[in-house]
């Protein structure tokens, strides 16, 4: 969001005639290949089985308790949105330094 919200186009400019919005879309796809790199996926399942060593239905308590116990929400979602976070940062600091 904040690579579309730093350079996307604005809502006035809907129609995109200087195809601002690519600029966004090729950050977007660096970003997802950070992932790849770091964990072979992007997708929350794939990121749990790759440092878990398996993945977790959020939705069903039982295996809410469980990625829990395993430090799903204290160790391992802030680990990996932290690394997010870092990623789009360096990103934003590159793009805006060009």
């Amino acid at each position: 969001m904040a690579l579309s919200q730093r350079y996307g186009r604005e809502r006035h400019r809907i129609a995109d005639r200087e195809r601002i919005r690519y600029r966004s879309y090729e950050l977007a796809k660096r970003l997802y290949e950070r992932f790849l790199e770091e964990y072979g996926t992007a997708s929350c399942r794939g990121i749990q089985e790759k440092i878990m060593g398996r993945s977790y239905d959020l939705w069903d308590p039982k295996e809410m308790e469980a990625f829990e116990a395993a430090g799903g929400h204290d160790r391992v979602s802030p680990e990996v949105v932290g690394k997010a976070a870092r990623w789009v940062a360096e990103m934003i600091l590159e793009e805006d330094s060009k």
